[in-house]
């Protein structure tokens, strides 16, 4: 089992690099399971973003700065507001993903990492699997949350940075069990 955690400053190109290692690993055949938040192409401003399984192109809208959806499938959080069907889809394809080759959660943030809070990914399924298993679960985590999470979850983990809009998936690939 390889544990990679993928982190960076805001827009370092965390989300981008995963898209990217997704889309080689799928072209290999790889099975590919999890979830992956990508920018909503339809809003200009760059922070409304959908997630999408690694595994297929469904995108289903997730957060944004204004108050959008049915209401009572919206929170909000800090300065965002988030849909609960979003997670419960997201959480779906991480269930459905566990026998994959490769596992993406995309991405750790302070929801996660509050235990109080009903709405966040569900890493913990992942992490609790077989350890002998050849699969690798990759990680992207807030940079301000780094530290609290690899302390909370003591594995080997390989640690890749993300700068400057730079895409790292080559790096990601080359540390992955294929």
């Amino acid at each position: 089992m390889r544990y990679i955690i993928i982190t960076g400053p805001r827009k370092a190109g965390k989300s981008c690099s995963l898209l990217k290692t997704a889309g080689k690993l799928r072209a290999s055949g790889i099975p590919l399971g999890g979830v992956i938040t990508k920018r909503a192409q339809e809003h200009s401003e760059g922070d409304d973003r959908e997630i999408v399984a690694p595994g297929g192109t469904e995108a289903v809208p997730f957060c944004s700065r204004i108050e959008w959806g049915a209401r009572d499938d919206v929170f909000k959080e800090g300065n965002f507001y988030f849909s609960k069907s979003a997670f419960a889809m997201g959480n779906a394809w991480i269930r459905a993903g566990l026998e994959s080759g490769v596992v993406f959660i995309d991405e750790i943030g302070g929801l996660e990492m509050t235990e109080d809070n009903e709405y966040k990914w569900d890493f913990a399924l992942p992490l609790a699997q077989d350890k002998g298993k050849k699969q690798t679960l990759l990680f992207a985590v807030k940079e301000n949350l780094l530290d609290g999470f690899i302390e909370k979850y003591n594995f080997s983990w390989k640690i890749i940075r993300a700068e400057n809009g730079a895409d790292v998936s080559e790096r990601i690939l080359a540390e992955t069990e294929y």
